[in-house]
């Protein structure tokens, strides 16, 4: 499913798109060059007194989002980051769903699928999960 972006920054070499003009006004703050919010224990500044809210977890190393999905206890310091980690479990769902359907396959053959994909998307969502967790370690760079 893919969504209008009707909203588009208009900076020079930005273009990033929202779905919301809320989402873009709060874009748009991060191109000041003023940062009002100073973290108390490093030199970084923020536009946005929620980034520097973000930014305090990783002080206190704490990472309050924490998925709720069986047998997974990942958790992050941003909600986005959760919500993009939690996709790839509901992508899963959707395959295992799909494969029950299968009336016709031998109930040997769906089990092998099932665990071929099982195994698979646990490959993937781990792969994902790492790829989240490096950008977490990127998003700490301040980009003007």
């Amino acid at each position: 499913m893919t969504y209008s972006k009707p909203f588009v920054c208009r900076k020079p070499n930005c273009n990033k798109e929202y779905t919301t003009r809320f989402s873009l006004r709060r874009h748009l703050v991060t191109h000041m060059k003023e940062r009002k919010f100073g973290c108390p224990k490093c030199p970084r500044r923020f536009a946005l007194a929620q980034y520097l809210k973000e930014h305090s977890l990783i002080h206190e190393q704490q990472k309050p989002f924490v998925c709720d999905f069986p047998g997974c206890s990942i958790s992050f310091r941003q909600a986005v980051k959760l919500s993009l980690h939690r996709k790839t479990y509901c992508h899963s769902i959707f395959i295992i769903t799909k494969v029950d359907k299968r009336e016709q396959e031998s109930e040997s053959t769906k089990f092998q699928l099932l665990s071929e994909r099982i195994t698979k998307n646990h490959d993937l969502r781990t792969k994902r999960s790492e790829e989240l967790i490096k950008g977490q370690a990127n998003s700490t760079i301040d980009v003007d």
